[in-house]
């Protein structure tokens, strides 16, 4: 058992330096975060229009890293989000983040999330409205025992590792619901967001139940500087996430001219003093009729290896409905 404690903590903290986002919060942050606002804060879902017109949203997105290393980690989301009255929205969605997929005893490790939301808006003035949001979510963590070097199979003579072991598990799995809440001061060109996650401190170790995953916070500001009559659009975006000993920042600049929309951002993050991580990310989208369609790559502007391959990102969403009533200019930059 101490075998297996020692072993799976150094993997932990591998992947924890190495994966920060995706797996010691358990929180994806895609580029394209404007397709899934909900990810960012629950007070947020329903919050969708297209041309003006709210709208209930499906939406998929499929991030990609790594390919050309030897590795790769892929994040796939699915999300369903929809106003159900004037003032109350409800969503689902689903997320996958996997790293070297294979049979259950081979896979490095896997990561599934599925959440509820629930918001509602409190309208202060025609334009500006406060919006609350919860959400409630189950995850799933597994890791492949067979990636694992367990102490048993260390030969101390010659510093090499044998096959016989005496663990016999074939996969290591970790359930655990989690909770996350969020408020939003919304206008008619600007919005202005602030939300916390993982509230209940769920316990994520295997064997250590006093290693928990610490709350994190994220504020999000956003607003429209340039409109014109024709159907052009200038916005600015600036996030911030803090967690522990982590943080992130992006600012993004999109621009959206009728149906075609385009963006270009800064991340800057920091992950337990070693130092800050910059990336540039580019998308272009284009939408028809209510179908969206978005493709983006981040470029890591920290490594010296030119060679590092890019993430490259997708989002598909779909409009499956309007809803005619209450029709409001609407501040996010999206369709």
């Amino acid at each position: 058992m101490l075998s297996k404690i020692r072993f799976v903590y150094c993997w932990g903290l591998m992947l924890t330096i190495y994966f920060p986002d995706r797996l010691l919060s358990q929180q994806t942050i895609y580029s394209q975060n404007y397709a899934q606002r909900i990810y960012l804060n629950p007070a947020l879902t329903g919050s969708s229009t297209i041309d003006n017109t709210k709208a209930g949203k499906i939406t998929s997105n499929t991030r990609t890293q790594w390919i050309k290393l030897g590795n790769r980690l892929i994040n796939q989301s699915l999300s369903f989000e929809s106003p159900v009255s004037q003032n109350a929205f409800t969503g689902i969605s689903f997320t996958m983040s996997d790293f070297l997929s294979g049979t259950n005893s081979n896979r490095k490790y896997s990561h599934f999330n599925g959440n509820i939301y629930y918001a509602y808006s409190i309208p202060l003035s025609y334009s500006t409205s406060l919006r609350s949001g919860l959400n409630i979510g189950y995850s799933n963590t597994t890791f492949g025992s067979n990636q694992f070097n367990w102490e048993d199979q260390i030969n101390t003579r010659n510093t090499a590792f044998s096959l016989p072991t005496e663990e016999t598990a074939l996969s290591l799995t970790r359930n655990y619901f989690n909770v996350s809440a969020g408020m939003a001061l919304v206008g008619e060109k600007y919005y202005i967001t602030l939300a916390a996650h993982h509230l209940n401190s769920p316990s994520i170790a295997f064997f250590d139940e006093s290693q928990k995953i610490l709350p994190s916070f994220n504020g999000t500001v956003g607003f429209e500087f340039y409109e014109d009559p024709i159907g052009t659009k200038i916005l600015f975006e600036l996030l911030g996430q803090i967690k522990d000993t982590e943080n992130l920042f992006r600012g993004m600049f999109h621009y959206k001219r009728n149906n075609i929309r385009s963006g270009a951002g800064l991340n800057i993050g920091r992950i337990n003093n070693m130092g800050s991580l910059t990336s540039l990310s580019v998308y272009f989208g284009f939408r028809r009729n209510q179908l969206y369609l978005a493709y983006s790559n981040d470029v890591n502007l920290s490594l010296k290896n030119v060679s590092v391959p890019m993430t490259h990102e997708i989002s598909f969403v779909i409009f499956p409905y309007l809803l005619k009533h209450d029709n409001r200019s609407n501040p996010f930059p999206e369709y």
